[in-house]
């Protein structure tokens, strides 16, 4: 199916579910792919943007399972017979994923997008699944509050979440000043 059928037909769909919530007067948020690979699945981030309240990017750079950034990217490679290049990427995934092209990435969408970006990041951690400590977390929150991210979601499974994770969490939200009044941590 060519990818402007996919995005004509995923769009018209969320239009529909969209409306109905509306009617409703429900707030609307959408959990997509990280940009580059959104346009993938269908997902035309750009246009999918004015249907909702807000869009969450999965950047899960650490995560090596669905949805993680290393795991998705592998097998996109991997099942298209792609080179990293044809993604932008100068090699294959790494985990953590490279942080510079993330942010270049989401960069882009700040700036095509017309509701909120807020972007998700993962603060469990799965050994050999998601390796993911406080220096990681403290990493992600600065880079992506840095380049404007007007909210961040705490991702996956906080419940299970490490306490080191969870305070580290609370100690940047509290110590810093990109992080206000003004910006969501969910």
């Amino acid at each position: 199916m060519p990818l402007s059928t996919k995005y004509s037909s995923f769009k018209v769909t969320t239009e529909h579910i969209c409306a109905y919530f509306r009617e409703r007067d429900y707030g609307i948020g959408f959990d997509v792919f990280a940009p580059f690979l959104s346009l993938y699945v269908g997902q035309n981030l750009p246009a999918l943007s004015g249907l909702c309240d807000f869009i969450k990017p999965m950047m899960y750079r650490a995560t090596n399972a669905p949805a993680g950034l290393p795991f998705e990217t592998e097998a996109l490679l991997r099942e298209c017979a792609l080179e990293p290049s044809a993604l932008g990427l100068s090699s294959r995934s790494s985990s953590p994923f490279d942080l510079d092209f993330i942010l270049r990435d989401l960069e882009k969408l700040l700036a095509s997008s017309s509701c909120p970006v807020y972007a998700g990041f993962e603060i469990n951690r799965k050994e050999g699944i998601a390796p993911v400590y406080p220096a990681y977390i403290e990493e992600t929150m600065r880079a992506y509050t840095e380049i404007g991210c007007p909210g961040l979601v705490l991702s996956w499974d906080l419940m299970d979440a490490p306490e080191e994770n969870i305070l580290r969490v609370g100690k940047i939200a509290a110590a810093s000043p990109l992080i206000d009044e003004n910006r969501y941590l969910c």
